[in-house]
């Protein structure tokens, strides 16, 4: 698995679906020749009912295949995140895939106490959330995260705001984050975010 985490690690998404559409095509292939070889088809009708189970089978083979490659792509940044922020705020972040793509998604605490009420799930904790943060299209090559990010749910007291967020996976265990916030039109504000998986 290492293998082929390195051997992706400079691609990005699209490559990784290319090359496991190829790679799955390359398996399906043989495993049809073999197959055919050893059946013996006769007549129309079990012609018709083969080329229905190989086009259903090459369907979930290149879909399992490709979602091996993209998980193991991504292996060093999906998943859950524990961070603080410059600007004084905790934040609990997850990168999923979502519908084929990378998805980043933030809820913000202001102490860490209710960051780890959050990562515990203990009762209540969800009040304690006053922003939420998505990402609206996420870039990921070279271990590096690229992404653009809108807070439309937050408190009153805290206005909404989109930015640009830069990770840099330092381990399979921490990440430095680089984010550039515009609140309503004014100077982006600058900030690095600290994260590491919440254990």
């Amino acid at each position: 698995m290492q293998f082929l985490r390195r051997s992706l690690a400079e691609q990005e998404i699209g490559g990784v679906r290319e090359i496991a559409l190829a790679i799955g095509a390359l398996v399906f292939s043989g495993l049809n020749i073999a197959l055919l070889d050893i059946i013996r088809l006769n007549g129309a009708w079990q012609a018709i009912v083969a080329l229905a189970v190989t086009s259903v089978t090459l369907t979930l083979l290149v879909s399992a295949v490709q979602k091996i490659f993209l998980r193991s792509w991504a292996y060093s940044i999906l998943g859950k995140w524990a961070y603080k922020s410059s600007s004084g705020n905790y934040g609990l972040a997850e990168i999923t895939f979502y519908r084929g793509e990378l998805q980043y998604e933030v809820q913000l605490y202001r102490t860490e106490d209710d960051l780890n009420s959050a990562i515990k799930g203990e009762p209540g904790f969800a009040s304690k959330c006053f922003a939420t943060c998505f990402s609206g299209a996420v870039a990921y090559r070279g271990r590096q995260v690229e992404l653009i990010y809108k807070i439309l749910h937050s408190e009153e007291t805290y206005p909404k705001r989109a930015g640009m967020l830069i990770l840099k996976p330092l381990s399979d265990t921490e990440m430095k984050g680089y984010w550039t916030s515009d609140i309503q039109g004014a100077q982006p504000n600058r900030g690095i975010l600290d994260m590491y998986r919440p254990k």
